[in-house]
């Protein structure tokens, strides 16, 4: 299962995500709803656009991934990952 880096400090330069954004990401991760995670977490990005909630929005993609392969869902786990590697891509 996903663990992301929910322990790891904000790099040094990134801004930091409001603690409770973060937090409910997170909660949703916890809880086992990674689409509504990644749905939030796209809502958050959206909004403040900073590389610290897109290290977010990546972790949230990284639990959703992971859930569907937990539950062989290895087509809808490609699809969203491809979906990732679009929105990383076409940032630069």
């Amino acid at each position: 299962m996903w663990h992301g880096s929910k322990n790891s400090p904000p790099s040094s330069g990134v801004a930091a995500l409001n603690a409770g954004s973060e937090a409910s990401v997170r909660q949703l991760i916890a809880n086992g709803k990674a689409k509504a995670a990644v749905e939030t977490a796209k809502e958050i990005h959206k909004a403040q656009a900073t590389a610290a909630s897109e290290a977010l929005l990546v972790d949230a993609y990284a639990a959703r991934i992971q859930s569907l392969i937990d539950r062989n869902l290895a087509g809808e786990a490609a699809g969203a990952l491809k979906e990732l590697l679009f929105f990383v891509e076409g940032r630069n």
